[in-house]
């Protein structure tokens, strides 16, 4: 063989930051360089596997309205997002579907794909995830070889979906909605913290969290600040971003997206929950205030508990 076609057939391999896990075998991933911040992010999915899929939200009329999980398929996302979110990683694309322009890739955390951990062979030790049938030459692919035997041992020790447990304990009983936000804030307001995981940030004073381990999806508005607006989807064409709206929500977006945290429950406005968002490095709030990106306001000032104003 040639240097050239050596050159030709070895794949390209690129470097990302994973921004958050979209599903069991999806990544958000967002360039690594400061030189390609523009570069838009993109999805790519893990090859040679199927991970269970998440529940469907009541407002996905396109697919047909609300489900429940498949078993293990909250298990699978959060293997990948405990270690994989707010990391680097580097991939190879190995074929890239034409019809929907799905990147099916091999993924390694860290720099090297020749030292980083296999994302795809931790799933299968796990337990987590299904090894997709063989097709054509992909029986005799030594990749392909390497995941049967990892997915046999998996089987052999009773891990994940191999276990001899009911496949109902690993389903999350999930709640889209709550029907009285006031009690349920009166309910926490003595009690400690809430553990959550950031979902979605809106803007940068308004996320989804998941709470758990209720898991309840709410709209959280962080209390005591506002930051500036951003324009509303379907608005029309005349309507703009305040000026460093798209700064903030990007400075919690980087920061909170998929982390979990604490929240405090101050009240309700609009049946959204007013709270204190807490993350390792402290209140969210401060940091926005800070960083100038947000001002303080009194009528949720006056919300927060004592010892937080």
């Amino acid at each position: 063989m040639t240097t050239n076609q050596q050159a030709t057939s070895t794949p390209t391999v690129h470097h990302a930051i994973v921004k958050s896990i979209f599903s069991g075998d999806t990544l958000v991933v967002k360039p690594l360089s400061r030189a390609a911040a523009n570069e838009a992010e993109q999805r790519i999915s893990l090859n040679y596997i199927i991970a269970p899929k998440l529940a469907r939200p009541p407002t996905d009329t396109s697919a047909g309205g609300p489900s429940a999980d498949e078993p293990y398929a909250f298990e699978t996302r959060e293997f990948l997002r405990k270690k994989l979110v707010g990391q680097e990683i580097c991939y190879t694309v190995d074929f890239q579907i034409p019809q929907s322009n799905r990147l099916m890739c091999t993924v390694y955390l860290g720099k090297d794909k020749e030292t980083g951990e296999n994302i795809i062979e931790s799933l299968l030790s796990e337990g987590l995830v299904e090894l997709r049938q063989p097709s054509g030459q992909r029986a005799n692919d030594t990749k392909y070889q390497r995941l049967v035997i990892i997915d046999e041992q998996a089987k052999s020790n009773k891990r994940g979906r191999y276990s001899d447990q009911l496949a109902e304990v690993h389903v999350r009983n999930m709640k889209w909605s709550l029907e009285n936000p006031k009690q349920f804030v009166d309910e926490h307001k003595s009690q400690p913290p809430l553990d959550a995981i950031v979902e979605f940030v809106r803007d940068g004073n308004t996320v989804r969290c998941l709470l758990l381990p209720s898991y309840y999806l709410v709209t959280v508005q962080i209390a005591g600040i506002k930051c500036p607006m951003l324009k509303r989807e379907g608005s029309s064409t005349n309507e703009t971003n305040e000026p460093f709206a798209e700064e903030a929500k990007q400075y919690v977006d980087t920061r909170l997206l998929q982390r979990q945290v604490k929240v405090i429950l101050d009240g309700v406005n609009n049946q959204n929950l007013v709270g204190t968002l807490l993350h390792p490095n402290g209140n969210i709030a401060l940091h926005l205030l800070k960083e100038g990106l947000a001002k303080c306001v009194d009528w949720s000032l006056t919300l927060l508990q004592p010892g937080w104003r």
